[in-house]
């Protein structure tokens, strides 16, 4: 940023963590809102997608060898990547070769099941009478193959059905261990905080524990020792 002094935000830890933890990281959030001032800081080369100067042979790359447009050092911010929804499979693709060099990777969040089939470029005015159309968003997590031996833990926000509906989801997503948080009137996932909260781990060969009442960080002992056990 020229000129500007960036004031640090509550979400910039959060985004580091996830830096360390995942092989890529989706910000999303309101137009204007300062996700490219936050993406930037973090980050050691960026890639804007909507550079008068550029964008028409970024466009064409897209259309080659989108590969291309992922070099640079890491982290690397790719803004405005959605006026090339190739890049979402190619960083996808990236992820995995590099996942050939991991033990295990640990999915701890989600993106959306679906997302707007058209991303408006302006503001959209509350006078105009609109209908959102969505689509489903790739599975990611299913996407992840890499080397055979790589153990993949997933989580899950279930309403109703939980244990059926969690092993039903480990097994199509290949996972080893699926980490189950059930949604009811004495159990809500939502919020921050530590409060206690109950949870189901399911492992691979039908093995199950049930958690009642226990708190996030203690429950992420807990699954880093099953992966432990795993490895």
């Amino acid at each position: 940023m020229i000129g500007k002094t960036y004031l640090s935000r509550l979400c910039d830890a959060e985004l580091q963590l996830a830096l360390q933890s995942s092989g890529a990281v989706l910000i999303e959030g309101a137009k204007w809102c300062g996700k490219t001032s936050t993406a930037s800081k973090a980050s050691s080369s960026v890639l804007y997608m909507q550079d008068p100067d550029n964008a028409g042979s970024y466009q064409a790359m897209t259309d080659t060898k989108p590969s291309l447009l992922l070099k640079g050092e890491t982290p690397r911010l790719i803004d405005e990547w959605q006026m090339a929804p190739v890049l979402w499979d190619a960083v996808r693709f990236e992820v995995d070769k590099r996942a050939e060099e991991y033990d295990c990777i640990v999915m701890t969040a989600a993106v959306c099941d679906f997302r707007p089939e058209e991303v408006a470029l302006q503001k959209i005015k509350k006078e105009e009478k609109h209908s959102l159309e969505l689509i489903k968003n790739p599975d990611i997590l299913s996407g992840i193959k890499g080397n055979k031996d790589i153990k993949k833990i997933g989580f899950a926000l279930e309403t109703h059905n939980a244990f059926e509906n969690g092993k039903k989801k480990l097994e199509e997503k290949g996972l080893d261990i699926i980490v189950i948080n059930e949604k009811t009137e004495k159990n809500d996932p939502f919020g921050g905080g530590p409060a206690p909260r109950d949870y189901t781990v399911i492992g691979k060969k039908g093995e199950n524990e049930h958690f009642e009442k226990i708190e996030k960080n203690k429950m992420a002992q807990i699954v880093v020792e099953r992966i432990g056990q795993l490895l």
